[in-house]
């Protein structure tokens, strides 16, 4: 295994999700027997998605307010790398909402 130090650290500090998009150098088997997620990108945004729909849609209004491309780029984006189910969701929350955001700390 490639990664085995990458490996060694999330499971020392007890991490429930190793996030990488580099996922073929990972044990899968080995972390699901100790308690460990491999995901990707978007895997995690499809996990966020359908844990959190109703937060989802706030957080995409907070990348459109950051980003220099449009809201249709960033869909069209979002849907080429986690498919229509994530995207959907957010455009439900995107044509539904009256949005008031709060000032978020970006760092």
């Amino acid at each position: 295994m490639q990664d085995r130090h990458v490996l060694a650290v999330a499971f020392s500090a007890e991490a429930d999700i190793l996030l990488t998009d580099n996922t073929v150098h990972f044990a899968r088997q080995w972390m699901v027997e100790h308690g460990m997620a491999l995901l990707g990108s978007a895997g995690l945004l499809t996990r966020l998605a359908e844990t959190f729909p109703d937060k989802l849609p706030t957080a995409h209004q907070q990348a459109l307010r950051l980003s220099r491309k449009s809201e249709v780029e960033i869909l069209a984006t979002l849907e080429s790398i986690v498919g229509e189910p994530v995207t959907d969701t957010i455009r439900a929350g995107s044509e539904s909402r009256a949005w008031s955001l709060p000032n978020l700390l970006v760092m």
